[in-house]
């Protein structure tokens, strides 16, 4: 499935649908160690003014065939009421989530889930041009109050033992989701996310809820705040440039910053023709730009792919000559 204009998409969406604020995830993530998921379905549709009857099933499944991957899935009627009208307000549908998913889901994964849901009847009760797109129907999950919890669990890695398991939920590639969450999440929160995401991602279990605490606690006393100021300095650079041609065989699409490093992802025209040299050329250039940054203990990781997936080539560099 290849890459949207997130930009675009939104562009067109907010031209139907308001910008809600990313919703404050405590009172979901209370109600999640209650166990108490409806109550979490409520406050869902009610944040994303939802006004219709709804009735949740726990179920073994199996989901539709069209849909055989699905968490959750929802009932559509075939001609829906438009929104906001009394036959909107009189629908009764039935929301199905899986009954494994709720055993092992943490809150914010069950959020993106009833979410993206409830934006099908969103988009659907307005007649949106997009509403068939599933890629759309999560931006217009973003937009309606759930960017932020998107921009936490959309995409994780966990990392241990030499081992990198990266998961994904909903339709948006990481690239196209850091697109929007730059669009719609105040860069506050975005820091904030990212150090908590940079700590979830590599610490498991019970072990991370008592570390968590600890690194926001020493944090502004040591040297790895100074680095992630740095490393969130240089992504903030690249913020609404993207994409950003460099010549005509290589555009940068994406920036993102770590707890010390700073990833840089271009999209190559075609492989290059000698690689080792090509590595050197990336390292001499970095280290002349950011020879500074990188004494201080930042590492620079470039990407290089051909169009979305192929990954022709990753460089870090974390010492110069």
């Amino acid at each position: 499935m290849s890459d949207i204009d997130v930009k675009a998409y939104l562009d067109q969406l907010r031209q139907a649908l308001p910008y809600v604020p990313p919703l404050p995830v405590r009172e979901i993530r209370t109600l999640h160690r209650k166990r108490d998921f409806g109550a979490i379905v409520r406050l869902i549709r009610r944040t994303m003014n939802v006004q219709v009857g709804l009735t949740i099933h726990w179920t073994n499944g199996p989901p539709p065939k069209r849909i055989e991957k699905a968490k959750a899935w929802i009932s559509l009627p075939e001609k829906m009421p438009y929104y906001g009208s009394p036959a909107f307000k009189k629908l009764k549908l039935d929301i199905f989530i899986l009954k494994e998913f709720l055993e092992t889901t943490r809150y914010d994964e069950f959020t993106i889930a009833v979410a993206h849901e409830l934006s099908h009847v969103v988009l659907e009760s307005i007649e949106n041009p997009l509403r068939k797109e599933e890629k759309a129907v999560d931006l217009t999950a973003m937009l309606l109050g759930f960017s932020y919890v998107y921009r936490m669990a959309a995409h994780t890695r966990r990392v241990g033992y030499n081992v990198i398991r990266r998961s994904q939920l909903g339709y948006l590639s990481e690239l196209e989701m850091n697109a929007a969450a730059k669009l719609l999440v105040p860069s506050r929160l975005r820091a904030k996310g990212g150090l908590l995401k940079y700590a979830r991602e590599r610490i498991a279990g019970v072990v991370y809820l008592g570390i968590i605490v600890a690194i926001w606690a020493g944090i502004f006393v040591s040297s790895q705040w100074d680095k992630y100021q740095i490393a969130a300095a240089e992504q903030n650079k690249w913020a609404g440039r993207l994409p950003l041609r460099i010549n005509d065989d290589l555009t940068l699409v994406d920036a993102y910053n770590g707890l010390a490093s700073i990833t840089r992802v271009f999209q190559l025209v075609g492989r290059p023709a000698n690689l080792s040299g090509f590595e050197a050329s990336v390292r001499n250039n970095v280290c002349a730009d950011n020879k500074a940054n990188i004494k201080k203990g930042i590492s620079y990781i470039n990407e290089y792919r051909i169009g979305v997936n192929e990954l022709v080539d990753r460089i870090e560099i974390a010492s110069c000559p």
